[in-house]
């Protein structure tokens, strides 16, 4: 495999939107999903703290980054993300028109295990955290706040 530096990945990663943009004229419709490090900070006191053992892990969530190899989280090969302003900034310079933004995981965000745990003791009561989940997905203190950032962009 070729290993592509960062600053290839970010000309390539600008790539994807100046086409999709392209496929989707006239009035199509892009759903673009990123990885908010905003949320992933959270979630990961969860899946694995000790990454919050290297001060460069905590600078990089701060700004567009990502990790190959070793420096990834466990389970990935590799992570990039952008937070939703940054995301917001690299839609509009494809001239793409932002018409929502959602966070899927609403208030629940980090709280995967025990989501499972609800689920396996009383399923009426988890399909109702899940329907509330959705309502908050569309709350701006959520949707901006969560690992998932999903943003309906047209052409």
């Amino acid at each position: 495999s070729n290993p592509i530096k960062a600053t290839e990945y970010r000309a390539l990663a600008r790539g994807p939107v100046r086409t999709a943009k392209e496929l989707l004229r006239p009035q199509g419709v892009l759903i673009a999903a990123y990885l908010n490090p905003w949320g992933i900070a959270r979630t990961l006191l969860v899946d694995a703290p000790s990454w919050f053992e290297d001060i460069a892990n905590l600078e990089a969530l701060q700004s567009r980054g990502e990790f190959a190899g070793a420096r990834a989280l466990p389970g990935f090969t590799e992570c990039n993300w952008c937070n939703p302003d940054q995301a917001q900034k690299e839609l509009q310079s494809a001239e793409l028109t932002i018409v929502e933004e959602r966070g899927p995981e609403g208030f629940a965000n980090g709280s995967g295990e025990q989501l499972a745990n609800i689920k396996k003791q009383n399923l009426a009561l988890f399909e109702k955290i899940v329907a509330f989940g959705v309502q908050t997905s569309k709350l701006p203190q959520y949707r901006r706040s969560i690992d998932h950032y999903l943003v309906v962009a047209r052409a």
